[in-house]
């Protein structure tokens, strides 16, 4: 008759020879010399006896260095180092420890697609733990002497997946085996709660920031289409020079004219303002330049004269107050490269030798 012994870890009868427990897969260690060796007959224990406790570290010849660490008891063990074994079994308070750590491995990863910006890291993490996740299940179901294939169960919407979870919960044949805290648990723990403390400030920072981005550009948006669809129409072929400061008077000019169009924005009336109306004494002959600062519109005409004659004017319009004002008179008028000052510049003889220069800060009126 073949020798027997009692497995180590789930405390079921095996055969001696047996490299790995048929109940709960795990693989059976070399028994110091020292240590009591477990072999009876298979018939030596009476029907109806009562299955002992699973040994002891003591009695599987295990010290407490060689006791595993948390980590890898309740992760490594069940999610890699069993990563497709759907014949084992797996004890309750493991099997739910296991899914606590899985959980709380989540929460980094998290963090750090925030900090990134896009879930890579977390989805690879899904895909490669769906398999250890259904052997896990598939193991937990065994421990109750139950048919792996109830998993299946879980397909059915809703009502399945609760069933699946009172069958889990429910108790199971085999003891979990010891473990205990070791500093590689307390290192892991740590980095984790860093990297999750810095992923989730940098994300949640980067998520404000294009939310506050969004929304910027979302009511920007929304200005301009208000302002597009109430903007009056202009004559057509002229160019918007400027707007008042309330909003409400729109100055066009069109190439090749002396006219200043306003559109009353709330009437949406059309008004010509004639230039060569605004001053009795100045000819406007034709626009030279125009610039816009502040509320004004400043202007540089060209009388249209020869030789002495010939010279140009500057003046501005408040678009606020609807006034002219007439700058200076000179025999030529120019702006600087910004257009933030007038420059003008009049003979003070007939020879052209000589010349009288001023300057007019546009920021003075």
């Amino acid at each position: 008759m073949e020798e027997t012994k009692r497995c180590p870890y789930c405390g079921e009868e095996i055969l001696a020879t047996v490299k790995k427990c048929k109940h709960c897969g795990e693989w059976q260690e070399e028994k110091p010399a020292n240590a009591a060796e477990s072999i009876q007959p298979a018939t030596a224990r009476p029907a109806g006896t009562a299955t002992p406790p699973p040994a002891s570290p003591a009695d599987t010849g295990q010290t407490a260095d060689s006791v595993p660490s948390l980590i890898e008891r309740y992760y490594v063990e069940v999610f890699f180092r069993h990563y497709a074994d759907f014949k084992g079994k797996l004890p309750r308070k493991q099997f739910w420890i296991a899914y606590l750590f899985y959980t709380l491995s989540i929460i980094p990863l998290l963090a750090i697609n925030m900090m990134i910006g896009f879930p890579v890291l977390f989805l690879i993490y899904l895909l490669a733990t769906i398999v250890p996740s259904i052997a896990a299940s598939v193991r937990r179901l065994h421990d109750m002497g139950t048919s792996g294939w109830w998993y299946l169960i879980s397909l059915i919407p809703t009502i399945g997946n609760i069933l699946l979870l009172i069958l889990l919960c429910q108790k199971g044949k085999t003891d979990t085996r010891p473990a205990k805290a070791k500093p590689s648990d307390w290192i892991a723990l740590a980095i984790a709660v860093v990297v999750s403390i810095v992923g989730f400030a940098v994300g949640t920072n980067k998520m404000a920031k294009l939310f506050s981005d969004g929304l910027t550009g979302m009511v920007t948006e929304s200005v301009i289409a208000d302002e597009m669809e109430s903007k009056p129409e202009a004559p057509e072929g002229a160019t918007l020079a400027g707007v008042s400061t309330d909003g409400n008077y729109w100055y066009y000019l069109k190439e090749g004219e002396n006219n200043l169009y306003q559109i009353d924005k709330s009437t949406k009336t059309l008004y010509t303002i004639n230039m060569n109306e605004a001053f009795d004494h100045v000819p406007i002959y034709s626009i030279e330049d125009y610039t816009v600062y502040g509320n004004k519109l400043f202007f540089i005409t060209y009388n249209g004269g020869n030789g002495m004659g010939s010279a140009c004017d500057a003046f501005y319009f408040d678009m606020d107050n609807e006034k002219w004002q007439h700058i200076a008179f000179a025999k030529d008028i120019e702006f600087n490269e910004d257009k933030t000052v007038l420059k003008a510049s009049s003979p003070t003889s007939e020879d052209y030798e000589s010349f009288e220069e001023h300057e007019y800060d546009l920021s003075e009126f």
